[in-house]
């Protein structure tokens, strides 16, 4: 839309939206791996005016890199995009947050899931910024409903808190069969 808006509507033929899902949280030449898009998925988006050959030049693009190319709509991308990448930045960079203020001796004790977990949290957070601004909306939808997932988890075990002698209290049974209903 804002190509088509600018005024260039005779360059909007040779636009083919496009991105790897691939990269790292190290950014620049120093980070540079050559098998980074290997096996990779690589999105591309054509729109209604695309030229052939502009799509074509990107689908090469993409093959030539080893990437594995995905051609999906600009909505349906936006979507799958939020589920898959943007939130779990969000929720790693959440964590990371959360590690700030506890003691090293605390710290000493996380395992390789805290690793894991809180890795890509050290990405670029203007690019990130810049992402998340960009798919606001998608994003928004799907940590509404993380948030509600957090909020049953959250009330079952304010009721195993309230009948700590009670096995299986309602709050075991209720986060049990959140867990096993995520799985």
């Amino acid at each position: 839309a804002g190509l088509a808006d600018s005024g260039a509507e005779d360059q909007l033929a040779r636009y083919v939206g496009s991105h790897p899902m691939a990269g790292r949280e190290r950014s620049g030449a120093i980070a540079a791996r050559a098998d980074l898009f290997d096996g990779r998925a690589w999105v591309v988006s054509p729109h209604p005016a695309s030229d052939p050959a502009a799509v074509g030049a990107v689908r090469s693009l993409a093959a030539d890199t080893g990437a594995a190319v995905v051609e999906m709509g600009p909505d349906e991308h936006d979507a799958a995009v939020a589920v898959v990448s943007h939130v779990p930045q969000v929720a790693s960079t959440l964590v990371a947050g959360r590690l700030a203020s506890v003691a090293p001796e605390a710290l000493g004790l996380a395992g390789q899931g805290v690793r894991d977990v809180t890795r890509i949290a050290a990405s670029d957070p203007v690019l990130w910024t810049q992402i998340l601004a960009g798919n606001a909306p998608a994003i928004a939808g799907v940590l509404e409903s993380l948030r509600d997932d957090l909020d049953r988890v959250i009330a079952a075990l304010r009721a195993l808190d309230a009948e700590p002698y009670v096995v299986p209290s309602s709050g075991m049974v209720v986060i049990q069969a959140l867990l096993l209903s995520l799985l």
